[in-house]
């Protein structure tokens, strides 16, 4: 699976919104370089892992932690002063132990469906995951941590914008990873299955001003912000 952080704190990639950015031609030129370069390492490193592939065996089990707000349901600018916090959130931490044959510990692969947006500094960042892999490997020298991207969609790091935080909600993720690694995990049967469907849905108009409206009128919560966004 190629999978990403959300990061804010990435680097520019070619065709991929580069336009959003008020970028002369020297800039526009490195960040073409660099997106093929890599692209190269991409495609090596995949050469590498199945050139250097040993019997493994693959363990789950999920822990939870709770750094996530949901950015629709909660201002960022008034979250000190709430005592509740609103939802949906989903606090889960899906972690999967990758061992040699032996039993020792080679890989961990673990998500958080959170957006990677703790800071907004003009330095490039793995953000609060980054922090997260590099407890996990200083805990366990020579094992590679990989996490992946859960379905964020509403969920920001709050409250955000400081390099601390960022370390703290990397360590708090760790934590939760550490704490599952510990315990017995399921051991997962070395078989893989794929599925495939279609499905054909009909649009309709988009809804129109007045009645975004009235939702935003009649309604709080998502309801409310979708339609303060409308008009």
């Amino acid at each position: 699976m190629l999978s990403y952080s959300h990061t804010h704190s990435g680097p520019v990639l070619m065709d991929a919104l580069f336009d959003i950015y008020p970028l002369d031609d020297k800039q526009i030129t490195v960040i073409n370089d660099y997106s093929i370069q890599l692209e190269k390492k991409i495609a090596d490193l995949t050469g590498q892992a199945l050139r250097s592939m040993v019997p493994a065996e693959v363990f789950s089990k999920s822990g939870v932690t709770r750094f996530q707000v949901n950015r629709r349901n909660n201002t960022e600018a008034e979250l000190t002063a709430q005592s509740v916090l609103n939802g949906p959130n989903d606090y889960s931490v899906p972690v999967l132990k990758v061992t040699d044959r032996s039993g020792n510990l080679m890989a961990i692969a673990f998500g958080y469906a959170c957006h990677a947006t703790v800071l907004d500094i003009y330095q490039i960042s793995g953000d609060y995951p980054g922090f997260a892999q590099i407890e996990l490997e200083k805990t366990h020298p020579g094992v590679t941590a990989m996490f992946f991207q859960g379905a964020g969609a509403d969920q920001n790091p709050l409250p955000r914008r400081t390099i601390p935080l960022a370390r703290q909600y990397g360590q708090e993720l760790a934590a939760s990873v550490e704490r599952v690694l510990g315990e017995e995990m399921k051991k997962l049967d070395p078989v893989l299955s794929t599925a495939y469907s279609e499905v054909n849905l009909s649009f309709s108009a988009p809804p129109s001003k007045e009645s975004l409206t009235k939702i935003a009128n009649e309604t709080e919560g998502i309801s409310e912000k979708l339609g303060n966004e409308s008009t």
